[in-house]
């Protein structure tokens, strides 16, 4: 059951924060939207989080279906079109969309060596936000990462 989980140790720490703050919301990052502040979501199996160093930046309206305060004027189903889905609202679309958790999650996983190697500021430059996509479309076309596995 999803619940209480042991305190994250210094390399989870790092690895969140880089995640939240560095990285943003890995759904927008793939749309070409910089650094969009973002919640940590942790990817759950069998009703069970597999930890800290699983799971990605999303924004409140990919994590949660929430609009922040740049949103707020705009209508539910808009913002859907422009963009995408909301994994708490439409996971299948989301998943169709983006690819699945573990993608996501391996792909934060990625960005976040590669900023461990070479720290690119206080937001992603455009140069790892272009690898970043490129990375993504590697990924989708990968069988590791079928969707109908």
């Amino acid at each position: 059951m999803v619940g209480k989980q042991k305190a994250r140790n210094a390399e989870e720490h790092n690895y969140i924060h880089t995640s939240k703050h560095l990285i943003g919301c890995v759904p927008c990052a793939l749309l070409g939207f910089h650094a969009v502040p973002a919640d940590f979501h942790h990817i759950i199996d069998g009703n069970k989080r597999l930890g800290h160093m699983y799971g990605f930046g999303m924004c409140l309206w990919h994590h949660r279906g929430e609009r922040d305060w740049t949103l707020q004027h705009i209508p539910h189903d808009e913002i859907q079109l422009r963009i995408g889905p909301s994994f708490a609202r439409s996971p299948r679309a989301f998943q169709d969309l983006f690819g699945t958790q573990l993608l996501l999650a391996d792909l934060n996983m990625y960005m976040v060596d590669r900023y461990d190697q070479a720290p690119w500021g206080d937001r992603m430059d455009v140069d790892a936000l272009a690898h970043m996509r490129v990375k993504h479309g590697e990924m989708m076309s990968c069988a590791e990462y079928s969707m109908g596995a």
